[in-house]
């Protein structure tokens, strides 16, 4: 008898133990389904209160399964302006308490889900060049449109608190052709760029070099000269090298001659050469005070600020300017050759424009991504030439950023005195990429340090980057999209590698999610 009684404290402290730990286990479980349910509803803007509870309830349940250990019950949700509440009971049986009467102990727990004050600024920055073409490129139409709807959805209270622009980019970026001989696009042909010796042999304005040759302009622009081609610097009148440059691919030579193998962009006779050539040195006597220290070095017999002798008879092809005025039409190729990218969209809380513009995308051309960032850059900027965006200062304001290529930095490289086809940053003679090369690898490993600088830039102004590489095999690009990425809370990339077409879909879904996410507080 003795022994009886004594043993009962111990029963109870066993049982205390026991069943203390089962309503730990419910806790937790209570706490998973009402945070479940909480983002739910909170996600789901402009319910009504009856709505939200059957919403709340539903997704409640769903997270707490009936095999699960407990008995819920007074799952209640609140809504409120800007936050929801759910609160939720659970009851426990006991085991060895009930010794002592105590059949069952209750949990109960609430938690309140604010809703995120910010407001969200995104571009798309996606790959549109050549290699994304059949169901790749229809893959990412799907994956991109989902994710604007996603983020739409999820605006429906607020729509004034989203816009959405989209960037497709090959080896230019069409600003669109609404643009032509705007101010900035460097009407009056100052830019030191405009009418680079490489390519006229005497200044000029290439917009009256597309009125010769009775060609519209598509609406690709040129990157700027260094440091300018990657910042959101604002253009200025009284700084040329800030104005951007309409996309003009030279008449390149092609009509005779061994020496004009290798060029893949001749539209205009050459039959009057002979007219102009000399048959030994060719001094086109045009004095062309270089503003670009390099460009001395880019072909034989120049001189800085001493005029242009060409020791070839194909860059002399190239620069004459009077054969846009001979009233010759352009065949094949042309002034646009390379700009094949859709125009940017920019910035706007219209749904469908954005979802019209990702259903046009289409592949073509090769891939500059440094001048695709750079553009989303702009496209988030406040400033001219786009200036849909908010100050880059906003607090109550995300700037994001999604990045996507499929494959890695590539231009047609030639040999021949432009060492390349034409591309936004002209020809890799130039040396607007900081390299002077026929080399593919050399080329490439520069526009690499271009992206990754690029990044940094976007980075450092605020800009949340997600950057995505579909069916990539290069562990060099990989690399280099997931340093392009920000970083989450717990200093995780905001980086998605995507295999297959549904390893796309769901990094576009994870990329909406994190940018709807809703601020949890207990």
């Amino acid at each position: 008898m003795m022994f009886g009684l004594a043993i009962v404290p111990f029963v109870v402290l066993a049982g205390l133990a026991i069943d203390f730990g089962r309503a730990l286990h419910v806790r937790a479980r209570l706490e998973h389904a009402i945070d479940a349910a909480g983002l739910a509803v909170g996600a789901a803007q402009g319910l009504t209160q009856e709505e939200a509870q059957e919403l709340g309830s539903k997704f409640f349940a769903a997270n707490y399964p009936d095999e699960v250990l407990g008995t819920p019950y007074d799952v209640t949700v609140t809504l409120y302006d800007q936050s929801v509440t759910v609160s939720a009971k659970a009851s426990v049986n006991t085991t060895l308490l009930g010794i002592i009467g105590r059949d069952s102990i209750d949990v109960a727990r609430e938690v309140e889900i604010e809703r995120d004050g910010q407001d969200l600024e995104l571009v798309m920055v996606l790959d549109n060049t050549g290699s994304m073409g059949g169901s790749k490129i229809a893959a990412l139409r799907d994956a991109a449109d989902m994710a604007t709807e996603i983020l739409f959805d999820n605006a429906a209270g607020r729509p004034d608190g989203l816009k959405i622009g989209l960037v497709p980019f090959s080896s230019a970026v069409n600003v669109g052709t609404g643009f032509e001989r705007a101010w900035w696009m460097d009407a009056n042909g100052d830019s030191p760029i405009h009418s680079y010796p490489l390519y006229f042999n005497k200044k000029v304005n290439r917009w009256d070099l597309f009125d010769a040759l009775r060609e519209d302009w598509d609406g690709c622009v040129e990157a700027r000269p260094e440091p300018f081609d990657l910042n959101d610097t604002p253009p200025n009148l009284g700084d040329p090298q800030t104005l951007f440059v309409p996309y003009f691919a030279p008449d390149e030579p092609g009509d005779r001659g061994s020496d004009d193998s290798g060029y893949s962009n001749s539209y205009l006779s050459d039959e009057n050469w002979s007219d102009y050539r000399d048959s030994s040195d060719y001094d086109v006597g045009y004095n062309y005070e270089f503003s670009m220290g390099q460009a001395a070095s880019m072909i034989d017999g120049l001189a800085e600020g001493e005029g242009l002798i060409y020791r070839s008879s194909s860059a002399a092809k190239q620069a004459n300017v009077d054969k846009y005025f001979s009233g010759r039409t352009p065949r094949r190729g042309g002034p646009n050759d390379g700009c094949t990218a859709r125009p940017i969209t920019p910035m706007t809380d219209n749904e469908s424009a954005i979802r019209a513009e990702v259903g046009n995308m289409i592949a073509s051309g090769t891939t500059n991504i440094p001048n695709g960032i750079a553009w989303g850059l702009r496209v988030l900027s406040p400033e001219v030439p786009f200036s849909e965006g908010r100050s880059w200062n906003d607090d109550k304001l995300v700037k994001a950023m999604i990045v996507l290529t499929d494959g890695d930095n590539y231009i047609n490289t030639r040999s021949n005195h432009n060492d390349s086809a034409y591309t936004s940053y002209g020809y890799v003679s130039e040396g607007r990429f900081g390299v002077v090369s026929s080399s593919q690898n050399t080329v490439v490993s520069a526009m690499n340090d271009k992206t990754e600088e690029v990044c940094d830039i976007a980075k450092g102004l605020g800009a949340r980057m997600y950057t995505i590489t579909f069916q990539v095999s290069s562990s060099t690009t990989r690399n280099m999209m997931k340093s392009c990425a920000s970083t989450d809370q717990d200093g995780k990339a905001l980086y998605w590698d995507s295999p297959s077409n549904a390893a796309l879909e769901d990094a576009f879904k994870e990329i909406a999610k994190d940018l709807t996410q809703l601020r949890l507080k207990r």
